[in-house]
């Protein structure tokens, strides 16, 4: 019998709350699909407490961001403090225009995540463009066979023009855009 009994402590304080595990973990899995991203689909209002009952176990906040001069209203999705999703609104400011996946336990298409290299995504060719050219070094490529899924990479130096298909292979998703423009 002694050597079940630091067995059982230890399980005992896995399984108490607090006192074990990474608080960081989300409580359920959160995929991106053309269809939705997480729980939120085309039809989902811009709204933060509606956000918050589709996704529970998780802060929604509004912010402002300031971009070239605009100010934006968007939305926050958090999890213990750090950053799940970013909301942008349509023009309408009702209605959902983007939602950009941050963290790496977010997947798209169920199995590619922030941290997904470039040539495991795109095996031949990408439809990919600059964002803020001249002095941008965000890539923007939209997914294989999908209208709405789109891998956010940082290139290593600013560029005017797209880099090689060959010199994009070595890169990493920075984040995941879902686009309710389509």
């Amino acid at each position: 019998m002694p050597i079940y009994i630091p067995f059982l402590s230890l399980a005992i304080a896995i399984f108490l709350p607090g006192c074990s595990g990474d608080q960081t973990r989300f409580p359920y899995a959160v995929d991106i699909s053309d269809a939705k991203a997480g729980r939120i689909c085309a039809e989902t209002p811009f709204d933060a407490s509606q956000i918050a009952r589709l996704m529970p176990g998780f802060d929604v906040t509004p912010y402002t961001a300031v971009t070239g001069g605009a100010t934006l209203k968007l939305l926050r999705i958090t999890r213990h403090g750090a950053l799940v999703m970013s909301l942008t609104p349509a023009g309408d400011g009702e209605h959902i225009a983007a939602v950009t996946a941050e963290s790496p336990e977010i997947t798209a298409e169920g199995r590619f995540r922030i941290g997904s290299r470039f040539e495991t995504i795109f095996t031949s060719a990408a439809t990919c463009i600059l964002e803020h050219p001249p002095s941008g070094r965000q890539l923007l490529c939209q997914a294989p066979e999908s209208e709405r899924i789109f891998y956010r990479f940082t290139l290593p130096a600013p560029a005017l023009q797209l880099p090689p298909f060959d010199a994009l292979r070595s890169l990493v998703v920075t984040s995941i855009v879902w686009s309710n423009d389509a």
